[in-house]
């Protein structure tokens, strides 16, 4: 999934074992088995996969073996050969040796269709019908990624360093499963970020604020629906899970906000999801009005998107209590504790942030005057746990320290 460039997208997708009687064939046939899209993780593939297959289900080419699996799209069928061609030393994680090319994109007409794409540019005078395929490839770059196109080296090329990178996103971190390691960290705090947006720059603009939160907590970041999936699983430790960009109130990511949304809702021990980060940047109405909609429909939160503000915001006292029952949920040993002692945040602050209102006051941990009901920093109980908005663009020391606090550290 992630070699073929399909880690990053929540379509239903049907996988199944196919009969080799007609292996090239792209018409519709029984399969031999089918795969669910969602297979219990505890149970290897391999056991899903019976081992009474007849010998024209499975062929030996010399030393090599391979199965088929066909993947079905829409009205697209492609024929996947799987070869199993030997076995490497273990390593901590998971690794993609090497490849050739580039993984194939839907919509094109299924094998066929691409193929005609790949013909297309590899024409020299190419005949209005590929400049059109062409066109509508590159249109749709955003989405496949295939930025350089694909002529010349360009069809391929691929980047096993970044799928071995994102492998490495569905490795199991020791934090996150083993209960009693988790118990005797000092910070009591496991956090997991999800970047579905993340660039080079991200990492520039928001070194600071990782390298202090690496400091008070053990930290994973993905960057895939596929790495989010399996890291949002119930029995993962993750305390806190911060979300850094706007992508995830995308159409394309309504799965993803529906795992952060079950992860906090029935988590306990109590558990929070804070947006923030590049969540607050400039943005369109239509972005606005998207992400009021999740709010209200998923998070059933009347949390409506503002403007841009750059006023001067004042600690509102009666919020303050439900951070200090975050932080103590998350540190019993700080039962008793005294927020203003704890919490040592500024109480005027200017805030560059994408306000959202809210009609509950004490979810409003910044308040102004002038804007009744409106606040950069919302806080608010979900249920069995906690959900938070913090919508900086850029975020500097002050505000990285209310981000730490919100996230119970």
């Amino acid at each position: 999934m992630v070699a073929f460039g399909w880690s990053s997208t929540s379509q239903e997708r049907q996988f199944e074992l196919i009969s080799h009687q007609v292996p090239q064939s792209y018409e519709r046939g029984t399969p031999t088995v089918r795969l669910a899209q969602r297979c219990d993780p505890d149970i290897p593939l391999c056991q899903l996969i019976p081992t009474h297959l007849h010998l024209n289900d499975r062929h030996s080419l010399g030393t090599t073996e391979f199965l088929t699996f066909r993947y079905v799209a829409s009205d697209e069928i492609w024929d996947h050969h799987i070869f199993y061609i030997g076995s490497a030393p273990k390593t901590p994680f998971f690794e993609c040796k090497s490849g050739i090319g580039s993984g194939c994109v839907e919509g094109f007409g299924g094998p066929l269709g691409w193929m005609d794409l790949l013909r297309a540019y590899d024409a020299n005078n190419p005949n209005p019908e590929q400049q059109k395929l062409v066109t509508l490839f590159e249109k749709r770059s955003k989405v496949h990624k295939h930025t350089k196109g694909l002529r010349g080296i360009w069809k391929s090329f691929f980047d096993s360093r970044e799928t071995t990178r994102l492998l490495r996103e569905l490795d199991v971190h020791d934090h996150t499963w083993n209960r009693p390691a988790q118990r005797t960290c000092e910070t009591a705090c496991s956090v997991l970020l999800v970047s579905l947006n993340k660039d080079d720059s991200f990492d520039e603009d928001y070194k600071d604020t990782i390298t202090w939160l690496r400091k008070r907590a053990i930290v994973r970041q993905v960057t895939s629906i596929a790495a989010a999936a399996y890291h949002l699983l119930p029995e993962k430790l993750y305390q806190t899970v911060i979300v850094t960009d706007y992508a995830v109130f995308e159409p394309e990511f309504d799965q993803v906000h529906e795992m952060l949304e079950r992860y906090v809702a029935f988590s306990m021990p109590k558990r929070a999801v804070i947006f923030g980060f590049r969540c607050g940047g400039a943005l369109s109405q239509a972005e606005l009005n998207r992400m009021s909609t999740v709010f209200k429909f998923t998070w059933t939160k009347d949390w409506e998107a503002g403007f841009q503000s750059m006023l001067m915001f004042a600690q509102n006292a009666k919020a303050l209590d439900l951070v200090t029952k975050n932080i103590v949920s998350l540190n019993p040993k700080l039962y008793g504790i005294q927020y203003t002692r704890y919490y040592n945040l500024p109480r005027d602050n200017r805030f560059s942030a994408r306000v959202l209102r809210s009609s509950v006051n004490t979810e409003l941990l910044y308040v102004n005057k002038s804007l009744e009901g409106h606040s950069p920093v919302l806080f608010a109980e979900h249920f069995n746990g906690f959900v938070g908005w913090l919508g900086y663009p850029k975020i500097e020391s002050e505000e990285r320290e209310m981000l730490y606090k919100i996230c119970g550290l």
